[in-house]
């Protein structure tokens, strides 16, 4: 255990995890959703060994919080010996999230690969092409998820 890890481990909590409820799609990160002990949805995120993923996450929250810049909350987690991060979900009860893949889509009908969870490069560029467009389909997609 490096010292980063080691000073984290002594200046926080951490949040020990028993159960699991379902598991999450997107991204490149095993995680999973569960419920709290005051029944909180919250996001498991397994950290890739050897990366920092788990504590630098921590670190971006913890600033975040000192510069007062929103953000979601992260706190220092292990499940199964494996060390990761917990975030309360911020979807709004009776809403859901929508993905940006989800929002391009609406703009490429046809072009545009939605089922792809990770691993894609083109969004930039039709980010880049659709922005020197209509902004009738801008308008037309807030009418639509409004």
């Amino acid at each position: 255990m490096n010292l980063l890890n080691r000073v984290l481990m002594e200046d926080y909590r951490i949040e020990e995890i028993t159960a699991r409820d379902e598991m999450e799609q997107l991204g490149t990160k095993e995680k999973f959703w569960f419920y709290d002990e005051n029944n909180n949805k919250k996001l498991f995120k397994i950290g890739r060994p050897g990366t920092g993923e788990d504590w630098s996450e921590k670190v971006a929250y913890e600033l975040a919080q000192l510069l007062k810049i929103p953000c979601a909350k992260y706190e220092l987690a292990t499940w199964n010996k494996k060390q990761g991060t917990v975030s309360t979900s911020f979807v709004p009860e009776g809403t859901r999230l929508v993905h940006g893949n989800e929002l391009l889509v609406a703009f490429h009908n046809d072009d545009y690969p939605k089922s792809v969870k990770y691993h894609l490069t083109e969004p930039k560029l039709l980010v880049k092409r659709q922005c020197l467009t209509s902004e009738r389909k801008l308008e037309k997609l807030i009418n639509s998820i409004s």
